[in-house]
């Protein structure tokens, strides 16, 4: 639980919204601080599982109450946003997607676990 308010610090004080639209002022803030509950519920969500247990983006789509429906992009990039930042790990793993196709999968990254 100390990683995830931890984390949680580090979000508020990041980039998390991947700013493609050039947005900037009040809006740009919304959006990043969107983004980083996003991780929050995201990380939550990896250290409230088994270590082992592997998840697809559409997994965690479909298993993480964010309050309001949002987009499996937004999801994709908080996990690639975690992966980066060490929280969790991309594993060679992959599954059956909803469209037929293989997708990777993640876990949480044990090595940073308290």
């Amino acid at each position: 639980m100390k990683n995830i308010i931890k984390s949680i610090l580090s979000f508020m004080n990041s980039d998390s919204y991947h700013n493609t639209n050039n947005e900037s002022g009040a809006t740009l803030a919304s959006s990043n601080k969107k983004a980083a509950k996003q991780e929050v519920r995201v990380l939550e969500f990896f250290e409230s599982n088994s270590k082992s247990d592997l998840f697809s983006p559409e997994d965690v789509l479909e298993q993480v109450d964010f309050g309001k429906s949002i987009p499996i992009t937004s999801v994709r990039r908080a996990m690639t946003n975690l992966t980066n930042s060490g929280h969790l790990k991309k594993t060679s793993i992959m599954k059956q997607g909803h469209f037929g196709k293989k997708i990777h999968t993640w876990q949480i990254n044990d090595s940073i676990q308290e």
